[in-house]
């Protein structure tokens, strides 16, 4: 066994910790008692008093619950459900090109599908909605079969109780909080396989929500707890000669790995390519051929800004089990997501969406019971009698009996037993009960046009109204929604270029969800010039999110093939430079081998993508005696037009040549007439 007396560095961590998680779970205490109890109120429980409900027990009442809360809930989940969301990675200076910002898209969709994602998205989106606050988180681990190269991965939190953060924090998603806790109760089982020659010392502190103990067969839990800190540290930066913007500590690690790649070449006299170690090698007269390859950055300029290192540890109640270890990235990789909140006073108030639908459902409850209770009595006629009438025959006339016949002892001198009307269904217990349904619809801002249900509203432009109200009222959910998630972008983001750093090839996905495999950071050499080039280096640049949130890929790509089919149907030419497009948007068997059937039938121009230069294909055999055939065909046309055109000469021709005949002789015969009439 290791000893449990800590350093005296360790003892103020732990003394630090303790004080922080105090903080924590005092300052949370008040949130989390009415988070439990929306919980609870969700799965049935502490909907009735306990001192009332074993009241009406002892006396045989009904306590029955008909919970109307867990369909709201379900409606406003099966709304965000249907949004997916999406995040588009944008480069934002000049190293970093569109072309690696889709590789870094690809590769978080892939993370994203690979982690299960939605699973763990969708659990802290149904405890934001149910009481409020929700979490998730981020780890990085290695590769199945691979303890060389690590993977990043979205884990959810399946008690989001166990996660605290620093009360001080300004910023929605506690971006800028100074620490965090992950608190695990573990038995001791567990504890010693996980941390061996360690003796165990619980946790001192726990906070409201947070009790993880597990059925260990009445085994002995320990808590551990994940104490995250930002550690104050100054970094310096330096900028590249190519552009790049790197850390101090990181470029002193590689520098002369680099400097030791570079390679002085140059021509000698007779038009050889010589080479040299240094510079100071090459003799003057050549120095105006000499070329560095693979020529290491030179240092432009430096600049040192406050920073922090993001320091994990992991601590039981009176050691330090694990750490000092550094995470990579410059986030703490825990998520919250938060309901509605109001700042009162220095304290938020945060809730869900049950919290104040408690009353209306509890008020719903005792209504019913009372209707309930008067209708079973009713079935039960109520009898007066006196004791010695009822003696020996109590069982007959009991609530419990099934008798028909009810038998009582005739008493000289005393009337038959009395049968008052029975207590009738009150009208105001039917209204008090409809009115609690209406104000739980009002407390959770659903109503019966977004439930589908028929309600006061009858056109179609007032059902929309309707929906739409409790889309807008509940659009809180949505936004936080994205909130978070945008976050947890930006987390990938910031340790997708410090986790995938060696050559590696990694599933891309593309937001059609077809998936193909690409080389990052991939060395390679430049014919041209010899020098090692790196081709997509995911390293470089940087690169800013924008979330987006939708309907499913298989809603759109159905309702692209609607739309699509539609609009082909008043504009043909859609159909014409779409068709392989739509075919491949029906999603069924072998839509893919038709559409692309399709696209080798159309014309270049039309499926080539923008920038791409159109490839003209060598006609074939039959194509070039098609064309000779129709080249002749115009010849002879053409050769057949021309002897036409002669002939109408020759033609035009011989009529000038007539007329001129005829206008001769009728020029004769006229001078020949005047010759006649003079000599007369």
């Amino acid at each position: 066994m290791k000893n449990n007396f800590p350093s005296e560095k360790d003892r103020e961590l732990l003394q630090e910790a303790r004080e922080r998680l105090n903080w924590c779970a005092t300052t949370e205490s008040l949130n989390r008692s009415e988070m439990v109890d929306d919980l609870r109120f969700k799965v049935g429980l502490g909907h009735w008093p306990a001192k009332l409900k074993k009241r009406r027990e002892r006396a045989g009442r009904p306590c029955e619950i008909i919970n109307l809360v867990p369909g709201q809930i379900d409606l406003t989940m099966g709304e965000l459900k249907q949004n997916k969301i999406s995040a588009k990675i944008l480069p934002t200076n000049k190293p970093a090109t569109k072309k690696l910002a889709d590789i870094i898209e690809g590769l978080i969709r892939n993370i994203e599908v690979q982690s299960a994602a939605d699973i763990a998205i969708d659990t802290a989106t149904e405890q934001m909605v149910d009481c409020g606050y929700g979490c998730l988180r981020i780890v990085e681990e290695y590769c199945d079969g691979d303890v060389f190269n690590k993977r990043l991965r979205i884990k959810r939190m399946k008690n989001q109780f166990a996660a605290y953060f620093d009360p001080s924090a300004e910023e929605w998603d506690k971006r800028d909080g100074r620490f965090a806790f992950v608190v695990e109760d573990i038995s001791e089982t567990e504890y010693k396989k996980r941390y061996p020659g360690h003796t165990p010392v619980n946790w001192p502190i726990s906070g409201v929500g947070d009790k993880l103990k597990r059925w260990w067969y009445g085994e002995k839990t320990i808590r551990v707890a994940e104490y995250w800190v930002k550690v104050p540290k100054n970094k310096t930066y330096y900028l590249l000669s190519d552009l790049r913007v790197v850390l101090k500590e990181d470029w002193d690690k590689i520098k002369d790995e680099l400097k030791a790649k570079e390679k002085i070449v140059y021509k000698d006299s007779e038009e050889m390519i010589q080479y040299a170690d240094k510079e100071e090698d090459v003799p003057a007269e050549f120095q105006e051929t000499m070329v560095v390859i693979n020529e290491c950055p030179t240092i432009k300029s430096e600049h040192t800004v406050p920073g922090h290192d993001v320091i994990q540890y992991i601590v039981d109640g009176g050691q330090v089990l694990s750490g000092p270890n550094k995470w990579k990235g410059r986030y703490i990789p825990i998520v919250p997501m938060y309901g509605k909140q109001t700042h009162i006073e220095g304290r938020d108030f945060i809730r869900g969406q049950i919290r104040n639908a408690k009353g209306p459902q509890r008020l719903y409850n005792y209504e019913r019971n009372a209707e309930i209770e008067r209708v079973a009595m009713a079935k039960v006629p109520t009898v007066v009698m006196t004791p010695e009438q009822l003696e020996d025959h109590e069982d007959s006339w009991s609530i419990e009996s099934n008798s028909r016949v009810g038998v009582y002892n005739h008493v000289q001198g005393q009337a038959a037993p009395q049968f008052p009307a029975p207590p009738q269904a009150s009208s105001g217990n039917i209204q008090q009960a409809l009115a609690a349904v209406d104000d739980i619809k009002s407390t959770t801002s659903i109503f019966d046009a977004t439930r589908g249900a028929r309600s006061n509203e009858t056109s179609g432009l007032a059902i929309n109204a309707r929906k739409s109200q409790s889309n807008i009222a509940n659009f809180a959910y949505t936004d936080n929604r994205v909130r978070s998630a945008r976050y947890m972008y930006e987390i990938l983001l910031d340790m997708i270029p410090r986790t995938y750093t060696k050559e590696r090839q990694e599933v891309i996905l593309g937001a059609d969800g077809v998936d193909k495999l690409v080389t990052i950071n991939q060395v390679e050499t430049d014919i041209k010039t010899g020098e090692e080039v790196i081709v997509n280096d995911i390293t470089l640049g940087q690169y800013g999110v924008v979330v987006s949130v939708g309907p499913y890929y298989e809603t759109q790509r159905m309702e692209f093939a609607d739309k699509s089919i539609q609009l082909a149907r008043f504009v043909p030419l859609v159909g014409q430079v779409g068709a392989d497009l739509i075919v491949n948007s029906f999603g069924i068997h072998d839509s893919d081998k038709l559409s692309e059937r399709i696209r080798r039938a159309m014309p270049p121009h039309i499926t080539a993508e923008e920038g791409e230069e159109i490839e003209q294909e060598p006609p074939s055999a039959d194509q070039i005696k098609d064309q000779l055939d129709v080249e002749n065909k115009k010849l002879m046309n053409a050769g057949k037009q021309l002897d036409l055109q002669e002939k109408q000469l020759d033609i035009a021709e011989k009529g000038e040549q007539g007329n001129q005949k005829v206008r001769a002789a009728v020029e004769m015969g006229v001078q020949a007439a005047l010759q006649m009439l003079n000599g007369e």
